[in-house]
């Protein structure tokens, strides 16, 4: 029989900690025994009690109870419609294993204490802004969180052109604005139906005020932001 491996109060064994090692006596056919019974606590703050050893010391590497990590939802909710839209922000914002959090949550956006703790005032809100089966959330300030002030819902083509718009490439900090090095100028570009309107300037607020005009010009602000020149 393979020796028990020796395990001490305050122990780390991959993402648990051992805070606490308990006894238990257990009769067996020759008298009594000692059961080891053994107290770890997950990264995610998740308590174990068990007496079987091998999910702390054999199991250790991955964190399998990152949903425990979510706000229990209230009753009645679990089955609304609304349920796995809140669901999701949350979860891309709080679990490290989601694959949209690091888009999210590791960029620092949150979801507001409101909406975190109670799924029935995010219903709320959805119900008395527009929600529509074919609109998706989106947050008006992407530096922002999720929240009544930060949100709205827009369309499925309104969402992708923000999305192409302002990426990890874009350093400019203005939706659609970038520099070319190779000509040393601003480009502003707007994708409209069936083409994108692209022009050059020498410096980016002329790109900026530029976007501005046209958006305004061809009556699209309901897709686009104005960006107001922050006078960089």
């Amino acid at each position: 029989m393979p020796k028990r491996l020796e395990i001490e109060i305050g122990d780390i064994f991959g993402i648990y900690t051992i805070p606490d090692i308990n006894f238990t006596e257990r009769p067996n056919g020759s008298g009594v025994f000692k059961k080891r019974i053994i107290t770890a606590i997950c990264k995610c703050g998740e308590i174990i009690i068990d007496e079987n050893s091998s999910k702390i010391l054999h199991r250790n590497k991955y964190c399998r109870h990152s949903d425990n990590i979510l706000p229990k939802t209230e009753e009645g909710y679990s089955r609304h419609y609304l349920y796995s839209l809140h669901r999701n922000i949350i979860t891309r914002c709080l679990v490290k294993k989601s694959p949209h959090y690091k888009k999210y949550g590791a960029q620092g956006i949150e979801v507001c204490d409101e909406w975190l703790h109670s799924i029935s005032s995010f219903i709320e809100w959805c119900e008395s802004n527009g929600y529509d089966k074919l609109l998706h959330i989106d947050r008006i300030d992407n530096d922002k969180g999720y929240s009544p002030d930060n949100c709205r819902f827009i369309t499925s083509r309104e969402n992708r052109l923000n999305q192409r718009l302002l990426t990890t490439a874009n350093k400019s900090g203005y939706q659609g604005i970038s520099y070319h090095a190779s000509t040393r100028k601003w480009i502003n570009q707007i994708p409209t139906t069936g083409k994108r309107v692209r022009r050059s300037f020498h410096s980016k607020q002329q790109a900026v005020e530029a976007r501005n005009e046209f958006i305004i010009d061809n009556k699209i602000e309901h897709e686009y932001e104005i960006q107001p020149w922050r006078g960089e």
